[in-house]
């Protein structure tokens, strides 16, 4: 096996887990390990440094470990993310170990055939795979072996290519279990159908979609749901999930406190990483905030900005998202008609929640109500970097905007800031392929005029 790896798959394939064991093998060698985008900053040596420094660090004894790539990456687009790959993976290292986050996979599934040094490793399972991952749970996990010995064992051919051909991930099979073990309890003692059981079985998302619609209608189960949304929240904004931060979120959020043991309760959402809560991918996209949900979090952090915000760059970045991509529930004040004081003062000095800010505002800016839009592109001329966030962000969502919306942005915006413009520019050169003629038409108008140099460069840099 290759000693540098780009690895990638499906949400639950086992990314992670590869990594854990390709490292382990190598521990007795090896001096350091050095953990990009780490999900905890605990240790000796916890600082945070740059990539450049960091590769000036390594030497043929270290490993390199990278989960959840580009998180952490204050720009993710194609280009700037093959360059950093470059610049790790030309140091001699024991290992070199880049996984790829799920929901970047149509993205960035070839980054890595660009950088020579690193070798892509594409995580799948076969039929035959999945029917012995099936076996292997059913015999050892002990809450698996009744339903697997009754149900499971004498149909696993049948099961394993519906399992395979629905979703062939680990995560899908201890889905299947856990359902079939749900369903013994209720029939209780009745014969259950393990074939018909695997064939309704739902998609992972779909799955937790469907569960967490069934808790939030349980008065009961109120607390649990905010301590998810809280959970989710951390994510979002790369925070701690301590469960000493986690209750105080929750509690000056939703006012409420989570259970005593969340993870009993939760056991299909979260589980303890050391002693931080954490969920993977999938339990995760299925939580998505209502917008009373969101106007309550959007509160609070506002009026608690100082003493909740981090003090990495990440984390700054990531509030700047989260504020920006939820612009139109923040309660302004007169003087700058844009950001409560105390948060624009921040922005200010801060040039990394600035640029979040804007690109955040961008991703949404189509399902913004017309006055503020306007009174976000009033801001392209006021705060610089904004207006390079907001540019970039623009082009996730400027295929969405009614046309007379597009040409005001191409023949009148862009004139009026160098980094907007650049921004927007690079943005849609991602996207042009998949533009209308009628707005290809319009961006050749738009690069003809000798002012939008800028955005003629960003657009070949796209």
């Amino acid at each position: 096996l290759q000693d540098k790896l780009f690895i990638y798959g499906l949400s639950g394939c086992g990314k992670s887990r590869c990594i854990y064991e390709l490292a382990k093998d190598k521990l007795d060698d090896v001096e350091n390990i050095f953990i990009i985008n780490p999900r905890q900053t605990l240790g000796e040596e916890s600082g945070r440094i740059s990539i450049h420094e960091l590769a000036i660090k390594l030497n043929q004894k270290d490993i390199v470990i990278w989960d959840n790539f580009p998180d952490d990456l204050l720009k993710r687009d194609v280009e700037s993310a093959g360059e950093v790959l470059e610049i790790i993976s030309v140091r001699g290292v024991t290992n070199l170990l880049v996984a790829l986050k799920p929901k970047y996979l149509e993205i960035y599934r070839g980054v890595a055939k660009k950088v020579p040094e690193l070798y892509d490793y594409e995580i799948g399972y076969d039929r035959q795979k999945i029917s012995s991952i099936i076996t292997s749970y059913g015999k050892n996990i002990i809450q698996f072996i009744d339903v697997y010995e009754k149900y499971v064992s004498p149909n696993i051919h049948q099961i394993s290519t519906i399992l395979w051909q629905k979703e062939p991930l680990p995560i899908t099979i201890l889905t299947y279990f856990r359902e079939l073990v749900r369903k013994q309890n209720e029939m209780k003692g009745e014969s259950i159908d393990a074939i018909v059981e695997a064939q309704k079985l739902m998609h992972r998302t779909d799955y937790y979609k469907h569960q967490f619609a069934l808790i939030s209608n349980l008065e009961d189960r109120q607390n649990d749901i905010d301590f998810l949304y809280t959970l989710r929240l951390c994510y979002e904004l790369s925070l701690s999930r301590a469960p000493t931060l986690i209750h105080q979120l929750q509690k000056g959020i939703f006012d409420s406190v989570p259970s005593k043991e969340p993870t009993r309760k939760l056991s299909i959402w979260i589980y303890l990483s050391g002693r931080y809560y954490s969920m993977h991918d999938a339990p995760g996209e299925a939580i998505e905030f209502p917008k009373d949900v969101k106007l309550k979090m959007i509160n609070y952090l506002a009026e608690n900005f100082s003493k909740v915000i981090g003090k990495e760059d990440n984390q700054i970045y990531s509030f700047g998202i989260f504020f920006g991509r939820n612009i139109d529930l923040i309660a302004y004040d007169t003087s700058h008609n844009f950001l409560p004081a105390h948060i624009y003062d921040y922005m200010k000095n801060k040039r990394y929640f600035e640029l979040g800010l804007g690109q955040g505002a961008g991703e949404t800016f189509s399902s913004l109500d017309y006055h503020i839009q306007e009174q976000i592109l009033r801001r392209v001329e006021i705060d610089g970097e904004f207006a390079s966030g907001l540019g970039y962000g623009l082009g996730s969502s400027f295929l969405s905007l009614d046309k007379e919306r597009q040409i005001h942005i191409l023949e009148v915006i862009i004139r009026k800031s160098i980094p907007f413009a650049r921004g927007l520019g690079e943005s849609l050169g991602h996207k042009f392929t998949s533009m209308s003629q009628e707005i290809k038409e319009e961006v050749f108008k738009a690069l003809l005029i000798k002012e939008n140099f800028q955005f003629a460069r960003g657009l070949g840099m796209g």
